[in-house]
């Protein structure tokens, strides 16, 4: 070739590209290896010679001929498999071995290395017409969908872009007996985890030995949401080195900027997960732990007759607001709930109606899922270390699709409220986020298939130690949820009485702390494993209020980049009357803040943001009266100690958590490390 790219002005080669060109043109049955071959020369005349315009011309010619005549053989294949070419036109296609005939050329066929940060979004929200959808399932995913778990098929037509890159990039990788290509990519999160994505997951385990897995958490990129990771895959037709490769897990420290590496894990272990998911933070501690729970178990989805999400309003003359009301007066309206309208074993608001017209409605879902006699709701969509909140309604309430609906079948033993205590439980939480939600911070969806798979204890009723495990943790339910309702009353009868008092006015914290008549003490907890630091500039994701000893309330509180609260702010009041006005006054106020954002430091935040309920004509002393008038008033109704109340539900739940460690059989060390996770 050297002799032939040193003559490139010889009439000989000219005449040999003239008579090539010419039957180029006229051979309409010229196959592809030919022109390849020739692509390939030229593309040598090219790199030689880049320098001689007639060369650069030729070259550039030369592809557009080349790339048509491509384009109309691939025109013909797609209308094979009944695809318009039309609509494909604006794919600007590459042809590989042209465009990379030095990567591409000779035995070592492949890239050496990808890298890319691909876009990541579903099909479903990017213009493509469905031929394109089908071209892409066709040529991408062929033989895959029958991989995963069936999603492609379910999720209606959803195809998440940055897969399609995965899946062509791996397939681009040189693949030889001695080297094979890797592939780096920036990736969402999700796809580790996300049902819609198990066929993506089912690839790279056949296809690539999984070189590290780093997460990058969330906005590591200026104005983007989504928790992202770094993906490094090593393209192995090898199933035995592709089982037995170790995978280095690592997350990325914001605050010293670098990574650090946590632990391996083998590849073969996700191969055995729901989905497919690859739970990077399951340490061989942890998983021991599960593989033991598991064994004494049996699957929530072995209990339920009925496990669906609420109604599904999208449609587009349907405004679901204009549908709600908070009165049942007219015909066809129905008790109503919402995802955020339910907490950990209570419905926590007033029930509102909705108006049940399933006409209007875009999955109105059959009556009997809502009208059952009791029913366990979860919330769908969540965020932080709790991923499970679940409640029982014997209501009969209609739910929005941000509530999960389980109803269990008859022929099952088990109450209801054992359900209830295995799902707010501290173990299948840690159990769930370790397994499915690989410690997001952001909102997840809790899945019905991660649900279903839940390990629910088999208890047997013939061991005595089992028998009164159970009925204490469902005794322990019943008490626990009794005592929420008393408080949920306690909440109620105390808005009447703001109203009545005239107690409207809100005034922050900042502002009682300067009035010693109001609050005497006020301290920064010093403990470090219970505080984070104050002063940083953060969204606040929700807020805790607890009674706490005699004069003392607790507040405690959660940044969006943390799953657990870790900071607490401490107020010792005048008097006990006042600490519980305090409690009542900031609790639904506090329940309802979401994502708070201040230019000031969190604590500077939390002064502004958590106030108390004044009335506006009266002076301190005045107010202090009324305070003690209305917090007596209550008491003489309700016959309670509020601060006893209040240490009863957290001692309940603490004991709950309790019998359920040891109804799985875990020990003191087995525990704290399902509290430490």
């Amino acid at each position: 070739m050297n002799a032939i790219t040193q003559s490139i002005t010889n009439n000989e080669v000219k005449t040999k590209i003239k008579n090539y060109l010419k039957s180029f043109k006229t051979n309409n049955e010229m196959i592809l290896e030919d022109m390849l071959e020739f692509m390939l020369y030229l593309r040598e005349l090219y790199l030689e010679h880049y320098y001689i315009p007639q060369i650069i011309e030729l070259y550039k010619s030369i592809k557009d001929k080349i790339d048509h005549f491509i384009n109309v053989e691939f025109s013909k294949k797609l209308a094979e498999k009944n695809i318009d070419f039309d609509t494909l036109s604006r794919f600007n296609i590459s042809h590989w071995y042209l465009d990379f005939y030095n990567a591409f050329s000779g035995p070592k066929m492949g890239f050496d290395f990808i890298i890319g940060n691909p876009p990541y979004l579903f099909t479903k929200y990017k213009e493509l017409t469905q031929d394109e959808k089908l071209f892409y399932r066709k040529d991408y995913y062929g033989n895959l969908l029958d991989l995963g778990h069936g999603d492609l098929k379910k999720q209606s037509g959803k195809i998440n872009i940055c897969s399609l890159f995965i899946i062509k990039s791996v397939r681009l990788l040189k693949s030889t007996y001695q080297e094979e290509g890797i592939v780096s990519f920036v990736l969402p999160n999700s796809i580790l985890r996300a049902t819609t994505m198990d066929t993506d997951r089912k690839f790279i385990l056949n296809e690539t030995e999984i070189l590290k897995i780093i997460d990058l958490g969330k906005q590591i990129f200026k104005d983007v949401t989504t928790a992202t990771i770094l993906l490094f895959l090593k393209k192995q037709s090898n199933q035995r080195l592709r089982d037995t490769n170790r995978i280095t897990i690592g997350s990325f420290n914001k605050k010293k900027s670098n990574i650090q590496y946590m632990h391996e894990i083998e590849q073969s272990s996700f191969k055995h997960n729901i989905s497919n998911v690859f739970c990077i933070y399951l340490t061989p501690r942890l998983q021991k732990i599960f593989t033991k729970i598991r064994t004494l178990s049996d699957e929530l989805e072995i209990f339920t007759k009925a496990h669906i999400e609420g109604i599904i309003c999208k449609k587009e003359d349907y405004d679901i607001e204009k549908n709600i009301n908070f009165t049942d007066s007219q015909k066809n309206w129905k008790p109503f709930l919402k995802g955020r309208d339910i907490a950990p074993f209570e419905i926590k608001t007033q029930t509102k109606y909705i108006n049940y017209d399933p006409d209007n409605l875009h999955r109105p879902r059959e009556e009997h899922i809502f009208t059952s006699e009791q029913k366990i709701i979860s919330q769908r969509i969540v965020g932080g270390a709790r991923v499970l909140v679940a409640a029982l309604d014997d209501a009969q309430h209609y739910t929005f699709s941000s509530i999960n609906n389980f109803i269990k079948h008859r022929h099952f033993s088990y109450d209801y409220y054992f359900f209830l205590a295995l799902l707010n439980s501290n173990l299948l939480n840690t159990f769930y986020r370790i397994n499915y939600t690989n410690n997001s911070l952001l909102t997840v969806n809790i899945s019905k298939t991660f649900l279903n798979s839940l390990p629910i204890y088999r208890v047997n009723f013939n061991d005595n130690r089992e028998k009164k495990l159970y009925h204490s943790i469902v005794n322990n339910i019943q008490r626990l949820i009794e005592a929420k309702k008393i408080i949920s009353k306690l909440l109620t009868t105390f808005d009447h009485y703001l109203l009545q008092f005239n107690m409207n006015k809100k005034v922050s914290l900042s502002s009682i702390l300067k009035d010693s008549i109001m609050v005497k003490l006020y301290t920064l907890q010093k403990d470090p494993t219970k505080r984070i630091d104050l002063s940083t500039k953060e969204y606040i994701k929700e807020y805790k209020i607890e009674l706490y000893e005699e004069n003392k309330i607790l507040i405690l509180y959660r940044v969006k980049s943390a799953l657990e609260f870790k900071a607490v702010l401490e107020l010792e009041f005048k008097n006990t009357l006042l600490k519980e006005y305090f409690f009542f006054s900031m609790r639904k106020d506090t329940e309802e803040k979401k994502q708070y954002r201040s230019k000031k430091s969190v604590e500077e935040t939390l002064k502004k943001d958590l106030f108390l309920r004044i009335n506006s004509e009266k002076s301190n002393r005045k107010n202090l009266k009324l305070i003690e008038e209305i917090m007596n008033n209550m008491k003489s109704q309700f016959k309670v100690n509020f601060s006893n109340l209040n240490k009863k539900v957290i001692s309940l739940e603490q004991e709950i958590n309790k019998m359920i460690f040891e109804l799985y059989r875990l020990d003191e060390d087995e525990r704290q490390i399902i509290l430490q996770n």
